[in-house]
């Protein structure tokens, strides 16, 4: 078997048996959704911060087991377990799947969808022997053409943006509140018995609305308006309050009707958690392959 497959099969192999290893991902963090109890943390549990641990800068104390009287002892599995506990970029792709966790948060309250990355950093690589490979080319004729075309795509596009406006599922309250006064100079004194009219009065407007992912929105409120007061003369009724209660259901027929459309940025916002998960394996992947490609390399160059 060719020695580069070799490699590439030990390092699926350590993988696999480090992914389950406890000290090798010392370095791991979690995020802990549910970490309170009561009736008032259960109603704004979902509004609280959950802190994320910062990530640690120390290097582990593995290295300093293997040296003995000034020399390092390394074997293959040392060494993986040494750029596992202490790569930065692993450290950079555990908070890919946090992130797209609080973006699954935020879809599943009817909001838009932030970017995730899913980008995987390959790391150092032993140097290649082919370094002028390429410099055959640089003389010939045509060398320095190019094709005139230009290409890319539109950053910054997302698709949510697109079609029926997705509904607002997480529920929200509102309360307003004014005081009116007016004074306004009347050319008769025939209906109000006063050269000017006096009117004043307090209102409040508060009620609660939330959507629901089959398009529908229901919405409830309350106005009141407190002390209407006039100086009129021929007010039968002065001062006076009125009240008024108003509750809606609307509910999309054609555009935005049914969950699949109202719930695609929610479906998009589950493939994004499953994606960053992959993409966490395949930055594992990468660092072990990487690893094993240099330490078979350093065994080649400097041992007999």
């Amino acid at each position: 078997m060719h020695p580069r497959r070799v490699r590439s099969s030990i390092a699926i192999l350590l993988s696999g048996f480090l992914a389950g290893s406890a000290p090798v991902f010392a370095q791991a963090q979690s995020v802990t959704l549910n970490d309170g109890q009561g009736f008032v943390y259960g109603l704004t549990g979902r509004y609280r911060p959950h802190p994320v641990a910062a990530v640690s800068f120390e290097d582990s104390p593995r290295l300093e087991k293997l040296m003995r009287a000034g020399v390092i002892y390394l074997s293959l599995r040392d060494a993986v377990a040494l750029a596992l506990e202490n790569n930065l970029d692993i450290e950079v792709a555990r908070y890919y799947p946090k992130l797209a966790l609080s973006d699954l948060q935020r879809a599943g309250a009817g909001q838009l969808l932030r970017n995730v990355s899913t980008a995987v950093t390959q790391g150092p690589s032993s140097a290649s022997l082919n370094v002028l490979a390429g410099a055959t080319q640089v003389n010939a004729a045509g060398a320095g053409a190019s094709s005139g075309t230009t290409g890319g795509v539109l950053s910054g596009l997302s698709i949510q943006l697109a079609g029926a406006a997705i509904p607002n599922t997480e529920p929200y309250a509102y309360i307003a509140g004014n005081f009116y006064h007016t004074t306004n100079i009347e050319t008769s004194t025939q209906f109000t018995g006063t050269p000017f009219l006096v009117q004043q009065y307090k209102n409040t407007i508060y009620g609660v609305q939330q959507g629901f992912w089959t398009g529908t929105t229901a919405s409830f409120g309350l106005s009141s308006v407190y002390g209407y007061n006039q100086n009129a003369r021929t007010a039968l009724f002065n001062p006076i309050s009125t009240g008024s209660l108003s509750l809606s259901l609307t509910q999309n027929l054609l555009n935005g009707f049914g969950l699949a459309v109202n719930k695609r940025a929610y479906h998009k916002a589950q493939n994004n958690l499953k994606a960053t998960d992959l993409s966490f394996q395949q930055q594992v992947i990468a660092t072990v392959a990487n690893v094993v490609n240099l330490y078979y390399d350093l065994r080649a160059r400097f041992l007999p």
